[in-house]
């Protein structure tokens, strides 16, 4: 995953710290069974909370190859075994003895993939400092609205790109942010051979706003505008569901603005609905 062997003591530290939530292991010597093959009872998988195996999830998830993925390979009889003192296998004093002195040991030997390196018991070199694996988490929130159009030819009107781009431009004009538009026909209103028989149209927004937070899901920058933009947003829909006329007037400009020759009438605005989500992504510098 890009990183280099003397960068992994620092890698796993803080994935310890932020995912695992216990101390290393004595001596800081982590035992693992190579291609992380094991057994054990419901009973103890359930001794974590499901948010616990949710963070992991969302680690090992952000990329095809995660860092975390082979971190992970080493780390599952911790996982499972948060209150473990002693280790799962005796150690040989010479093991003890190379480690606490700082010997290089080769974890390639035990079949990991991700890293290689050759086995040695010389002193590793000094090299220039790396920064480890960053956790970026991003607040993606969207607020989604519709509005119904009366328009001459539904069908014809959802085909016509410069229209729905024409549509796009005028909620930019109200909402001081430009969302994604699609425009539909209602089903419901078609006849036998797929023409309307009634003149609307749905057209359908989404406005995204992304910022990044940090664990608890504040802003990481205090002069983030982010939740002020939603409830901007929000605010501005509601204000078009009460008086629709105020879209319709943008929309005839637009569409002026853009030569689309069309008559429509923006009949009602729908209360906006709004959603969260926090995505988590490791990322090496």
């Amino acid at each position: 995953c890009g990183l280099e062997e003397w960068v992994l003591a620092d890698a796993i530290r803080m994935f310890w710290d932020e995912y695992l939530e216990t101390e290393l292991p004595a001596g800081e010597i982590v035992q693992y069974a190579q291609g992380a093959r094991f057994a054990l009872s419901q009973e103890t998988i359930r001794a974590r909370p499901k948010a616990f195996y949710t963070k992991l999830l969302e680690a090992l998830s952000a990329d095809t190859d995660p860092c975390a993925n082979y971190i992970m390979e080493w780390a599952w009889y911790y996982v499972f075994a948060p209150a473990v003192q002693a280790t799962p296998c005796k150690l040989s004093q010479d093991i003890i003895d190379s480690t606490q002195t700082g010997s290089v040991r080769s974890l390639a030997d035990g079949g990991v993939s991700g890293v290689t390196s050759t086995s040695t018991t010389t002193a590793a070199p000094t090299p220039a400092p790396a920064p480890a694996p960053v956790i970026v988490r991003t607040k993606v929130t969207k607020v989604k609205s519709s509005a119904s159009l009366e328009v001459e030819d539904p069908v014809a009107t959802c085909q016509n790109q410069a229209f729905i781009d024409a549509f796009c431009s005028a909620l930019e004009g109200v909402l001081d942010v430009r969302p994604d538009c699609t425009c539909e026909v209602p089903t419901r209103r078609l006849d036998a051979s797929g023409r309307s028989l009634a003149g609307s149209v749905d057209m359908l927004y989404t406005v995204t706003i992304e910022e990044e937070v940090d664990e608890s899901g504040e802003p990481v920058d205090s002069s983030s505008t982010g939740a002020a933009l939603v409830t901007s947003v929000q605010t501005k829909i509601a204000a078009a569901a009460s008086q629709p006329s105020t879209l319709t007037t943008a929309l005839t400009a637009a569409l002026s603005e853009a030569a689309v020759e069309m008559t429509v009438t923006v009949a009602s605005v729908a209360a906006a609905e709004t959603t969260e989500e926090t995505v988590t992504m490791t990322q090496t510098v």
